[in-house]
């Protein structure tokens, strides 16, 4: 081939169309679904009342009192926790109550009772219970 045979060639090749790629093809896309989302089974727990009432030698005080499940899901463990507080709200005393039952399921309702420190500075009880 000479020289001018090549720089023909090149000529020619040059003036041609690149060739015009070929669309990608992206994969289908899918349709959406609504997923339904379990809502979460917790226990909402309510103190409805508490009653104090002496012992017979005036040094302890026996204090009953009832709570509800207002939640969603049972309690599996229930602890409820009682502080006599001062009137600066400084815990004084306290005890861990003992629940008539550890499950309670929503809606139902549950006793329970503990006996703490006749104290003459308590002013006020506070209870908390927390169910698992």
């Amino acid at each position: 081939m000479t020289r001018r045979g090549f720089v023909l060639g090149c000529l020619l090749l040059s003036a041609c169309k690149p060739p015009v790629p070929r669309p990608v093809s992206l994969p289908p896309t899918p349709a959406l679904q609504e997923e339904v989302l379990r809502s979460i089974e917790r226990p909402q727990l309510r103190i409805l009342d508490l009653h104090e009432t002496p012992s017979p030698d005036g040094k302890r005080i026996v204090l009953t009192g009832t709570l509800k499940n207002d939640g969603v899901g049972p309690t599996r463990e229930l602890v409820i926790n009682i502080e006599g507080r001062d009137d600066n709200n400084a815990v004084v005393c306290s005890a861990e109550a003992v629940p008539s039952t550890q499950e309670v399921l929503p809606g139902d309702t549950v006793s329970f009772t503990a006996t703490i420190d006749n104290r003459p500075e308590t002013a006020d009880y506070h209870v908390e219970a927390i169910g698992r």
